[in-house]
């Protein structure tokens, strides 16, 4: 076997016993050493970079309920926190460092829809009519909730209505309110015609987040007989769902800033940041 060859397997064998992770490089070196023709050193000089370790990740938490969020700004809000809340956004987002050099951090608080709000937030945030039947089975689905009138007051009113086969619109029954149907019942051959009457609101008392006390919300209703067909319908709105949400969410803004403590700044608004412009 030649010298070369030799030098090649002793070379691989130096390389492949490199320890995994760490760099090495090679630096190889030549002298003829004087006085012996043919003759030549070899030098190898060996250079270990160690590792670097990944930078960790930004902080991009995301909290459902205001107390878990309130929680981490008191340990780690700074004077140069910021914290702004957008109703319309339905977030709450804090900077923890505003003037931080490379990279900004950012957590943020969502509240999460109570699970016995989420079944009504289309009749609260819109107008919506139902058939009659498919509303007497939603008031059975969700009386939980219901403080007036009473789901069974409500119910066995409109039951009368649902079963009876003849049937008008009488608005201001019995002085009630503006919700009334005139019906016909016949029994063993009498008809009789009474007047049912229903509110012309109900009240449901529910958290509008996880976390949060229960409030109380309006939900006005308007009965209607169809004139193609001549069945009933309902017709459901809130009055107050907008302004009630605008309220409860700048009630738990407010809570965190009392709670997060002086340090950071507290208010309505949205954490925009953009790129600098540069002069050509």
């Amino acid at each position: 076997m030649s010298q070369d060859t030799n030098q090649h397997d002793l070379l691989n064998d130096w390389i492949g016993g490199a320890v995994p992770g760490l760099d090495r490089s090679i630096e190889v070196a030549k002298h003829q050493v004087p006085g012996e023709a043919g003759r030549m050193d070899v030098t190898f000089k060996q250079e270990i970079t160690p590792l670097v370790r990944k930078e960790s990740p930004r902080r991009a938490h995301k909290f459902y309920t205001a107390d878990g969020f309130i929680a981490y700004l008191k340990s780690n809000a700074t004077p140069r926190t910021l914290v702004l809340g957008s109703p319309a956004a339905n977030q709450i987002i804090a900077v923890l460092d505003e003037s931080a050099k490379v990279g900004l951090e950012l957590v943020s608080l969502v509240p999460q829809v109570h699970p016995l709000l989420d079944p009504w937030q289309n009749i609260l945030t819109s107008t919506v009519t139902f058939p009659l039947d498919n509303f007497v089975k939603f008031i059975r689905m969700n009386a939980n909730v219901i403080c007036t009138p009473t789901p069974k007051e409500l119910l066995s009113s409109l039951c009368q209505i649902r079963v009876s086969k003849t049937m008008q619109a009488h608005y201001g029954a019995d002085g009630l309110g503006m919700n009334g149907v005139m019906i016909e019942t016949t029994i063993q051959g009498n008809a009789t015609r009474t007047v049912v009457s229903i509110p012309d609101s109900i009240s449901i008392a529910v958290p509008m987040y996880l976390g949060r006390d229960t409030v109380r919300l309006t939900i006005d209703i308007s009965m209607a007989i169809e004139e193609s067909d001549k069945k009933p319908t309902v017709t459901c709105w809130s009055p107050n769902f907008a302004t009630l949400k605008i309220a409860e969410f700048e009630e738990m803004l407010a809570i965190v800033g009392s709670e997060a403590g002086q340090a950071c700044v507290v208010d309505l608004g949205t954490v925009t940041h953009v790129a600098w412009d540069y002069l050509s």
